[in-house]
């Protein structure tokens, strides 16, 4: 019987606090020099969780390109850039790792990857991280992306 008991405590024990798991879309638009009229953001549950539907601007956008690569034979620019988001219920940071790629003198499309991080208000403890697709206007310097992904809190 003990021994039934103390394994019944050792899996209690180990299965520790509960995961919670939202999938989210992030969609960020607008100018990307902030002192023009910056960039804003929404953020979409797209399934249920705690998070809620939010919405603010990016107050800081830090990045830097490296040099032009050949993926499978066509020239990319890497770009890894940190996005501050401010929104009604909190701040978090997204931190960005993109290829971008010129389509003509109009149009330059970014793929890659983003992570989730330092959330404050309802985003606190929740990391995670997924893909995202952009386009860039550069006649406009006009920029839209949308970011999805799986974030979780313990």
């Amino acid at each position: 019987m003990a021994c039934a008991s103390a394994a019944t405590l050792a899996s209690v024990v180990s299965a520790g606090p509960a995961v919670i798991k939202q999938r989210i879309a992030i969609v960020e638009e607008g100018n990307p020099d902030p002192d023009v009229n910056g960039l804003f953001f929404d953020l979409i549950p797209l399934s249920r969780g705690p998070l809620e539907r939010d919405s603010g601007t990016v107050s800081e956008s830090t990045g830097k390109f490296l040099d032009p690569v050949i993926r499978n034979g066509q020239q990319v620019l890497p770009l890894v850039a940190t996005d501050r988001l401010v929104g009604k219920q909190g701040t978090f940071k997204i931190v960005i790792r993109l290829d971008s790629t010129d389509i003509n003198s109009v149009y330059s499309v970014q793929v890659g990857t983003w992570s989730f991080k330092n959330g404050t208000g309802a985003y606190a403890g929740f990391t995670g991280g997924g893909r995202l697709t952009g386009v860039f206007l550069m006649q406009k310097n006009h920029a839209i992306s949308r970011l999805e992904a799986f974030i979780s809190k313990r």
